[in-house]
């Protein structure tokens, strides 16, 4: 690696958990960026150690977040490594010239704040980074979706995805639920029901469905 920078004499190494770049940069005057593209939340996680189950880390900006059991076994394998995967990232962290996260102020700003209280460094934001579209690789819609896309102007749509790993409390559901009713807009919502429901519908504020019927 290092003859490689030698020879191409980079201004700017990227890099995201390789803890030794930051040092090997600074040898050939070389500013080094850890880039990140998880969420700042994440990100933040690793700067506040020493949570316990149930209860939010210390020092973490939100009062709301806490490690469950299904956290804590992933977590474990982080930590418990011979040179862990956490100290790696902080060191990381801690050693760049520049950290940048693939996120936005508009909804991770205090986390940002407290990131670069503890690096003691500027966090620059890219926001989402959308990669292009890879058309040969697009699969054709279903024609339920397309019918139901086509209804509506180009662009309009909100789509929100939470993915198969995140359980929200009930109020929390609904209070996504209620938001996107607040867009006036059409939306698609991929989300697992919430915690102590068996299904999504069962979840729904009172008149929801009925309030958003055809969007």
């Amino acid at each position: 690696i290092e003859a490689k920078v030698r020879a191409l004499k980079p201004n700017v190494i990227f890099f995201d958990f390789v803890d030794w770049i930051p040092e090997m940069a600074k040898k050939f005057g070389v500013k080094s960026v850890s880039y990140q593209i998880v969420s700042a939340a994440f990100v933040a996680m690793f700067l506040a150690p020493g949570a316990e189950l149930g209860f939010p880390p210390p020092g973490y900006p939100s009062s709301k977040v806490a490690l469950r059991g299904h956290d804590a076994n992933l977590y474990s394998l982080f930590v418990s490594t011979r040179q862990s995967f956490f100290d790696r990232v902080t060191t990381g962290l801690k050693n760049c010239d520049i950290l940048s996260i693939r996120t936005c102020a508009e909804i991770e700003a205090t986390l940002c704040g407290f990131i670069e209280r503890q690096c003691q460094k500027k966090v620059l934001l890219t926001g989402p980074m959308f990669p292009a579209p890879q058309e040969k690789r697009v699969k054709p819609l279903e024609d339920r979706w397309n019918h139901w896309l086509n209804g509506f102007e180009p662009g309009s749509v909100v789509f929100c995805a939470l993915g198969t790993h995140c359980f929200l409390e009930k109020d929390q559901f609904q209070e996504l639920c209620l938001g996107l009713e607040l867009t006036g807009l059409p939306f698609l919502v991929r989300a697992m029901p919430p915690r102590g429901s068996s299904t999504t519908q069962e979840a729904l504020p009172e008149g929801f469905e009925e309030r958003v019927k055809g969007r």
